[in-house]
C-alpha cells in the first residue's frame, strides 16, 4: 500500500490542535469516518437500495433503510463514547533499547468507555483498553534504537461498537524518550583510569588485585563470573563473591576509547559498567570523545551517564 505525503498545511493544522502533552476530547479536536468494514457495509446498503428501486421490492428497501440507520447509530454511539475523554502524558521511562522504553498516559474519565486504542503513528505499537470506567493508566511501548527520541505523534481511536466506523484523535508531544544502549557484558578494561586522592593514572594489574572479602546474595545486574558455582551446586542458591580493592579511596572512569569494538559495542560496555558501578556503590565517571562527565554516584548521574551514551 502506497502512503501519500501529507501536505504542510495539515501537519500545521494538526500541531496547532493537538500539541502539547494532554489534550481534551471534543467536537473540533475529533475525526470521524466508517472504517474499512464500514465502506463494505456502506456499500451493500446501497446496492440493496438501487436493486429494491429498480425492482420495486418494498422488503430489500426496508433492509437498506436498516443498514443505514445502524451506520448512522454507530457514529452517534461511537462519538458518545470517545467525546470528552482527558488524555495526558503521565510519565516517560527511559530503558534500555532491548527492553523498550515507555510513555504511560492517564485517561482521565467520567462514564464508563469501550475499546480506546492509543498508537505511537512512528513505531505502530499501540495498546488497548477494553473497558474503562474510571481513570485509567496505560502504558504505550516504544520499540525504538539507541538515541534520543521525541515522542512525537500519538492516535487516539476506537471502532466501538461495531467496527464499521472510526473516530480518532491526535496528541503531539514535544518532549523526549531516550533508548539506553543494549548492555554487553565485560571486564573493568585494564587500560581504563582511576580517579583516587592524587589525582588520574592508568590501571596495572597491582591497582585492579582485589581481595576476597564475602559472599552475597545473587541480584539481578550483577555480573555472572562473579557467582559461586561451587556454592550453587551444593545448596541451589545463587551467591556472588565480593570483592573488596586495597585502594579504597580510589573511584574508576570509563574511557570510550579504552574499551574495544565496535562504536555500539563500546557504548554497550560501557552501559553495562556503569549500572554495575552503580550496583556496587562504587563512584564512577565517564570520558566520550566529545565529553566528560565527572566523578560522582547515585541514580542522578547513572542517568546523566548512560543519557549521555544514548547521544553518543
Amino acid at each position: 500500500m502506497i502512503k501519500l505525503p501529507q501536505p504542510a498545511w495539515f501537519d500545521a493544522l494538526l500541531l496547532k490542535k493537538h500539541q502539547g502533552d494532554s489534550i481534551k476530547l471534543k467536537h473540533d479536536t475529533i475525526y470521524v469516518s466508517p472504517s474499512k468494514s464500514g465502506l463494505g457495509f456502506l456499500g451493500i446498503a446501497v446496492l440493496n437500495f438501487i436493486l429494491g428501486i429498480n425492482y420495486q421490492n418494498n422488503l430489500i428497501l426496508a433492509v437498506s433503510y436498516l443498514m443505514f440507520v445502524l451506520l448512522l447509530m454507530c457514529l452517534i454511539y461511537a462519538f458518545s463514547n470517545f467525546n470528552g475523554l482527558l488524555i495526558e502524558v503521565a510519565a516517560i521511562k527511559d530503558d534500555f533499547a532491548d527492553k523498550r522504553p515507555s510513555v504511560t498516559f492517564k485517561i482521565e474519565n467520567q462514564k464508563q468507555r469501550y475499546d480506546i486504542q492509543i498508537e505511537h503513528i512512528e513505531t505502530k505499537e499501540k495498546s488497548i483498553l477494553k473497558r474503562i470506567k474510571n481513570n485509567e493508566f496505560i502504558d504505550v511501548f516504544l520499540p525504538v534504537k539507541r538515541g534520543k527520541h521525541k515522542l512525537g505523534r500519538f492516535k487516539i481511536l476506537t471502532h466501538y461498537p461495531f467496527g464499521l466506523v472510526t473516530i480518532w484523535s491526535y496528541l503531539i508531544s514535544e518532549k523526549h524518550i531516550y533508548a539506553y544502549p543494549a548492555q554487553i557484558e565485560t571486564e573493568l578494561p585494564k587500560n581504563s583510569f582511576i580517579i583516587s586522592e592524587k589525582g588520574e593514572k592508568a590501571l596495572d594489574d597491582k591497582a585492579l588485585a582485589e581481595d576476597f572479602n564475602e559472599l552475597k546474595s545473587y541480584r539481578e545486574g550483577m555480573s555472572i563470573h562473579r557467582i559461586s558455582w561451587r556454592h550453587f551446586a551444593k545448596n541451589k542458591e545463587l551467591l556472588v563473591k565480593d570483592y573488596q580493592s586495597p585502594n579504597k579511596s580510589a573511584s574508576y572512569g570509563f574511557d570510550f576509547d579504552k574499551v574495544s569494538g565496535t562504536k555500539e559495542d563500546k557504548l554497550s560496555q560501557l552501559s553495562f559498567l556503569i549500572v554495575q558501578a552503580e550496583i556496587e556503590q562504587q563512584s564512577y565517571a565517564l570520558k566520550l570523545p566529545n565529553r566528560l562527565i565527572t566523578l560522582s554516584q547515585g541514580n542522578s548521574h547513572k542517568k546523566q551517564c548512560l543519557e549521555a551514551l544514548s547521544e553518543a
